[in-house]
Protein backbone atom coordinates (compact mmCIF):
# COMPACT_ATOMS: atom_id res chain seq x y z
CA UNK A 1 0.00 0.00 0.00
CA UNK A 2 1.20 3.43 -0.83
CA UNK A 3 2.20 5.91 1.87
CA UNK A 4 0.99 8.75 -0.33
CA UNK A 5 -2.23 9.43 -2.09
CA UNK A 6 -1.28 9.45 -5.76
CA UNK A 7 -3.27 11.60 -8.11
CA UNK A 8 -4.72 9.28 -10.74
CA UNK A 9 -5.88 10.90 -13.95
CA UNK A 10 -9.43 9.89 -14.68
CA UNK A 11 -10.21 9.06 -11.04
CA UNK A 12 -12.01 12.14 -9.76
CA UNK A 13 -12.30 10.89 -6.20
CA UNK A 14 -8.58 10.03 -6.03
CA UNK A 15 -7.69 13.52 -7.24
CA UNK A 16 -10.05 15.07 -4.72
CA UNK A 17 -8.61 12.95 -1.92
CA UNK A 18 -5.09 13.96 -2.89
CA UNK A 19 -6.07 17.62 -2.44
CA UNK A 20 -8.05 16.85 0.71
CA UNK A 21 -4.96 15.32 2.33
CA UNK A 22 -2.82 18.43 1.91
CA UNK A 23 -1.75 20.62 4.80
CA UNK A 24 -2.39 24.36 4.97
CA UNK A 25 0.79 25.07 2.98
CA UNK A 26 -0.34 22.80 0.15
CA UNK A 27 2.15 20.05 1.01
CA UNK A 28 0.92 16.50 0.57
CA UNK A 29 0.46 14.75 3.88
CA UNK A 30 2.05 11.38 4.42
CA UNK A 31 -0.78 9.03 5.30
CA UNK A 32 0.02 5.46 6.22
CA UNK A 33 -2.60 2.77 6.05
CA UNK A 34 -3.85 1.66 9.46
CA UNK A 35 -2.38 -1.70 10.45
CA UNK A 36 -4.41 -2.44 13.57
CA UNK A 37 -8.04 -2.22 14.57
CA UNK A 38 -7.26 0.69 16.93
CA UNK A 39 -5.31 2.60 14.25
CA UNK A 40 -8.26 2.11 11.92
CA UNK A 41 -10.68 3.56 14.48
CA UNK A 42 -8.36 6.52 15.09
CA UNK A 43 -7.92 7.19 11.35
CA UNK A 44 -11.66 7.15 10.71
CA UNK A 45 -12.29 9.48 13.63
CA UNK A 46 -9.48 11.89 12.70
CA UNK A 47 -10.06 12.12 8.96
CA UNK A 48 -13.76 11.31 8.58
CA UNK A 49 -15.07 12.67 11.88
CA UNK A 50 -16.74 9.34 12.63
CA UNK A 51 -16.48 7.57 15.97
CA UNK A 52 -17.19 3.89 15.42
CA UNK A 53 -18.29 1.84 18.42
CA UNK A 54 -15.56 -0.57 19.49
CA UNK A 55 -17.64 -2.84 21.73
CA UNK A 56 -20.64 -5.00 21.02
CA UNK A 57 -23.77 -4.17 22.99
CA UNK A 58 -25.33 -7.64 23.05
CA UNK A 59 -23.76 -11.02 23.77
CA UNK A 60 -22.88 -13.01 20.64
CA UNK A 61 -22.97 -9.85 18.48
CA UNK A 62 -20.09 -7.95 16.90
CA UNK A 63 -19.18 -4.30 17.33
CA UNK A 64 -19.57 -1.91 14.39
CA UNK A 65 -15.77 -1.57 14.32
CA UNK A 66 -15.55 -5.33 13.72
CA UNK A 67 -17.50 -4.81 10.48
CA UNK A 68 -15.24 -1.97 9.36
CA UNK A 69 -12.06 -3.87 10.28
CA UNK A 70 -13.23 -7.02 8.45
CA UNK A 71 -13.93 -4.90 5.37
CA UNK A 72 -10.61 -3.04 5.50
CA UNK A 73 -8.18 -5.74 6.61
CA UNK A 74 -9.88 -8.84 5.28
CA UNK A 75 -11.19 -7.51 1.98
CA UNK A 76 -13.79 -10.22 2.13
CA UNK A 77 -17.45 -10.37 1.25
CA UNK A 78 -19.51 -9.48 4.29
CA UNK A 79 -23.08 -9.95 5.33
CA UNK A 80 -24.19 -7.40 7.89
CA UNK A 81 -27.39 -8.01 9.75
CA UNK A 82 -28.41 -5.15 12.01
CA UNK A 83 -31.43 -3.14 13.02
CA UNK A 84 -32.88 -0.43 10.82
CA UNK A 85 -30.95 2.76 11.50
CA UNK A 86 -28.06 0.82 13.06
CA UNK A 87 -25.34 2.55 11.04
CA UNK A 88 -24.72 -0.05 8.32
CA UNK A 89 -24.80 2.48 5.47
CA UNK A 90 -22.74 5.03 7.41
CA UNK A 91 -19.98 2.51 8.13
CA UNK A 92 -20.16 1.29 4.52
CA UNK A 93 -19.47 4.89 3.46
CA UNK A 94 -16.34 4.93 5.64
CA UNK A 95 -15.27 1.58 4.15
CA UNK A 96 -15.81 3.01 0.66
CA UNK A 97 -13.58 6.01 1.40
CA UNK A 98 -10.90 3.78 2.91
CA UNK A 99 -10.86 1.72 -0.29
CA UNK A 100 -10.63 4.89 -2.38
CA UNK A 101 -7.67 6.13 -0.33
CA UNK A 102 -5.63 2.99 0.22
CA UNK A 103 -6.54 0.85 -2.78
CA UNK A 104 -6.42 3.52 -5.49
CA UNK A 105 -6.76 3.25 -8.36
CA UNK A 106 -9.90 1.26 -7.83
CA UNK A 107 -13.44 1.19 -9.08
CA UNK A 108 -16.17 1.53 -6.51
CA UNK A 109 -19.80 0.76 -7.24
CA UNK A 110 -22.56 1.37 -4.77
CA UNK A 111 -25.45 -1.07 -4.87
CA UNK A 112 -28.15 -0.41 -2.33
CA UNK A 113 -31.52 -1.91 -1.68
CA UNK A 114 -33.01 1.26 -3.14
CA UNK A 115 -31.85 4.43 -4.85
CA UNK A 116 -32.51 6.29 -1.60
CA UNK A 117 -30.14 4.04 0.32
CA UNK A 118 -27.41 4.35 -2.33
CA UNK A 119 -27.89 8.10 -2.36
CA UNK A 120 -27.65 8.20 1.44
CA UNK A 121 -24.29 6.39 1.26
CA UNK A 122 -23.05 8.92 -1.30
CA UNK A 123 -24.21 11.77 0.96
CA UNK A 124 -22.32 10.24 3.90
CA UNK A 125 -19.17 10.04 1.77
CA UNK A 126 -19.50 13.70 0.76
CA UNK A 127 -20.04 14.71 4.40
CA UNK A 128 -16.90 12.85 5.49
CA UNK A 129 -14.85 14.76 2.94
Amino acid sequence: MSDYIDEQKGFGLSEYLAEWLEDDAGERLKVSAPTTREELAEFVEKYFGLRVARRAVCPHHDAPLDYLAASFFGQQDLLVWANRGGGKTLIAAAATLLDAIFRAPTSIRVLGGSFDQSNRLAEYVRAML
